[in-house]
């Protein structure tokens, strides 16, 4: 295989998982709209599922970038876990305070019962929120529009909590965490929730602590490593690119997903829904491999377009929580397919515009750091 070959194909085992990414930011998106406009209704509620792809994601890639550690590029040692987690953290906390602070004008422009006393006092308020950290237990069961101003962002912060646990062990034990302790804590984790709550969808309660969101991002983080664990085992094989079953599997895994937005929890047992980890963790496996037939036509087709919408996808998940506050305040409960089309629309334009700004932002400072050699 020639390298120009091979940087396609390494390319092009993205394009998938760029795709499904957009199309979960624009299903959460929808998700959230519906409980707005429609609360108790049950429509769309099973794409919550979706946000453990997010939390598999970043277990995968921390997995495989340990992995491929050498003894030139050592990276973090695991008593840097912390740091390793800062510097995630770090990359999108610009676009995070920025949709935080959205929200809280919002909040304040939109508020009956608006003062200037109130205003600061709930400014300190959710002083967690601003440093990604309104999950760490300070707040028992935190509950939006009371102890945090955006929804979505629990993820961020029950994302960057776990990590520490997560590298720590992927880093001090390495393929056993990724092979044994990995896989037993999710199920250990999935198992609690399910059994005590009926749905992964839950609150914020435990143990008098907020941690069932740290908890469910550990599990997702180290379902994530477990898949990274899986391709490893398949390369070393030596199985054939091509597979019928492998075909069949990547088919009924890209359906299991489609059929996600049509599911109902109304008539959709809450604890089945933690099937779609399954198809979700082999798209994933399947996109690292370069197989499956839905998977290689997408990446065949995917180009920077694709990239771009895999990109915009953390934008549109941060910045359509204060465009949904401001929306309830001054768009009519029109017909609720419309008024959902046109918000996930407006969505979309505004994460694009605030990536591209973050975009120019940081290619200025990275400008400004090589003129002066820092």
């Amino acid at each position: 295989m020639t390298a120009t070959a091979g940087k396609e194909r390494k390319g092009a085992r993205n394009g998938s998982i760029e795709l499904l990414r957009f199309l979960t930011a624009v299903g959460v998106a929808g998700v959230h709209f519906t409980q707005a406009y429609r609360p108790g209704t049950g429509r769309f509620e099973c794409i919550t599922v979706m946000m453990e792809f997010f939390f598999m994601l970043t277990g995968f890639f921390m997995m495989k970038s340990i992995l491929a550690e050498t003894p030139e590029r050592p990276g973090l040692p695991a008593c840097d876990a912390v740091l390793y987690s800062f510097r995630k953290g770090k990359a999108l906390f610009l676009p995070y305070i920025v949709a935080v602070l959205l929200c809280f004008v919002v909040r304040q422009a939109t508020s009956a019962e608006f003062t200037w006393a109130k205003c600061f006092g709930e400014l300190f308020h959710f002083k967690w929120e601003y440093l990604m950290l309104h999950l760490a237990g300070f707040t028992p069961d935190p509950k939006f529009g009371v102890d945090y101003l955006m929804g979505p962002g629990w993820f961020l912060s029950a994302m960057l909590i776990a990590l520490v646990p997560a590298y720590y062990l992927a880093k001090k034990h390495r393929e056993n965490y990724a092979g044994v302790i990995a896989p037993l804590s999710a199920m250990g984790i999935y198992f609690y929730i399910m059994q005590n709550y009926g749905t992964l969808d839950v609150g914020n309660q435990l143990a008098g602590v907020a941690m069932l969101g740290t908890l469910r991002a550990f599990a997702g983080i180290s379902v994530g490593a477990f898949c990274c664990q899986i391709a490893g085992w398949v390369k070393r094989s030596g199985l054939k690119e091509r597979s019928r079953a492998w075909d069949i599997a990547n088919v009924l895994s890209w359906g299991a997903v489609a059929l996600l937005p049509v599911l109902d929890y109304k008539w959709f047992p809450r604890p089945d829904v933690l099937f779609w980890v399954l198809p979700l963790g082999f798209l994933i496996l399947s996109a690292d491999l370069g197989r499956g037939v839905v998977s290689n036509a997408i990446a065949r087709r995917s180009g920077k377009g694709v990239a771009t919408l895999g990109k915009l996808s953390m934008y549109l998940y941060l910045f359509h929580a204060p465009l949904m506050l401001a929306w309830r305040a001054v768009v009519p409960p029109v017909h609720l397919w419309i008024n959902g089309i046109a918000y996930i629309a407006v969505s979309v334009l505004l994460g694009a515009g605030m990536m591209v700004l973050h975009g120019r932002l940081t290619a200025r400072k990275a400008a400004r750091e090589r003129a002066t050699g820092v």
